[in-house]
């Protein structure tokens, strides 16, 4: 009776333990899985920020090129332009030059 009894109780006890332990094992198991994932999102993050990093940079390098390239430009449009004026001064005073020739030629021969 008595000694039945207390190996059905101590059998019962090793199972609950048995029990028990399975238990912890997969929350363990479960525990390493979601480690991993969140590992692995910790990773992605990390690739992404040094991504969006990279593009950051290079887009500021394209910025400053783009802003090289403009102050370039109005360089040389304000070349053009100093150089339109000068042509169009020296036209003048090619024109004025002959006219004064002529003037000149046609006081001669007036005289």
């Amino acid at each position: 009776g008595l000694a039945v009894r207390a190996a059905v109780k101590r059998a019962a006890s090793a199972s609950d333990v048995a029990a028990s332990m399975a238990d912890v094992r997969r929350e363990v198991a479960n525990l390493s899985a979601k480690t991993a994932a969140l590992r692995n999102a910790s990773n992605a993050l990390r690739t992404a920020q040094r991504q969006a990093d990279a593009t950051y940079r290079l887009a500021d390098d394209r910025a400053d090129d783009v802003n090289h390239y403009e102050k370039q430009a109005n360089r040389t449009r304000l070349a053009a332009t100093a150089a339109r004026k000068a042509a169009e001064k020296a036209a003048a005073s090619a024109d004025d030059a002959a006219a004064a020739r002529s003037a000149s030629a046609s006081a001669w021969t007036a005289t």
